[in-house]
């Protein structure tokens, strides 16, 4: 599966800079790929140890480079006597890379391994993304390469690479800024009436067991609510009766109780 990501690349003796994207075929964070700059690519290869690359973001490989493009125009990227870019998003460029031997793919993921962004990177890519809006074009080219892919378990090859790529993350609860983040994120985001049809199949006719129900309610022991989540608990939405029996539900979870309580 392609992953697609926003680069940066810094010289740490000068602190000059310069940001790229990678979404062609077969592309991954650790893909081995470098730049697509004439003169940036020969100086790294020259003298690797001198530059620190960062991931400033992934998704899908068409919505790279509409990231890379709005943070050139955001850090005016040509104008900045420490970028390398020579344009802010708004020229023709190709993207394409070429693919590195291994020794070097692994020197590419040594170097990211165990990394963490800067609160100012987390803020620009936060930024950056804002009024962000998938192209139905772009939609419908990732729904057809998805087409005929075969799932199933995955082989001892595949958990291995899977093991390697997770090998010194931090795993733990989010800080109180990593939720905020998270939730300003989230802000505004509208699921489409296909993904909401798609996720009530999913649900539909779910019967939860006890030691399911059990762990729900332990999830939530502890679990302090804000003062704002309370005030709107004591004022909830107009309830909906369910067709069924006639239960006063909450609008967000009519269907929930009707895929629980009355299965098909």
């Amino acid at each position: 599966m392609e992953i697609g990501y926003v680069y940066k690349w810094v010289e740490l003796t000068t602190g000059k800079w310069y940001i790229g994207a990678r979404g062609g075929k077969g592309c991954h964070p650790d893909d081995g790929y470098i730049c697509s700059s004439k003169i940036v690519k020969p100086l790294i290869e020259k003298n690797p140890e001198g530059w620190q690359r960062e991931i400033l973001f992934t998704g899908d490989p068409d919505e790279v480079f509409y990231i890379e493009a709005e943070l050139l125009k955001k850090l005016d990227a040509k104008h900045d006597p420490q970028s390398f870019n020579k344009h802010n998003g708004d020229g023709k460029w190709s993207m394409r890379g070429k693919t590195f031997n291994e020794e070097h793919r692994k020197k590419m993921s040594a170097w990211q391994i165990g990394r963490k962004f800067s609160e100012e990177t987390i803020a620009k890519r936060t930024k950056s993304r804002e009024n962000f809006h998938q192209p139905d074009e772009a939609r419908k080219k990732i729904s057809q390469s998805l087409r005929g892919r075969v799932n199933g378990p995955l082989s001892d090859d595949q958990k291995q690479k899977i093991s390697q790529a997770l090998t010194g993350r931090v795993n733990g609860p989010l800080s109180d800024a990593h939720r905020k983040l998270l939730s300003e994120i989230k802000k505004g985001y509208k699921h489409t009436e296909e993904s909401i049809q798609r996720m009530r199949d999913a649900h539909k006719g779910k019967i939860l067991t006890e030691e399911h129900k059990e762990k729900i309610s332990s999830s939530s022991l502890g679990h302090k609510k804000s003062e704002e989540t309370k005030a709107r608990m004591r004022h909830p939405k107009v309830k909906s009766p369910c067709p069924h029996c006639g239960l006063m539900c909450a609008p967000h979870l009519l269907q929930r109780h009707i895929n629980a309580r009355h299965p098909g």
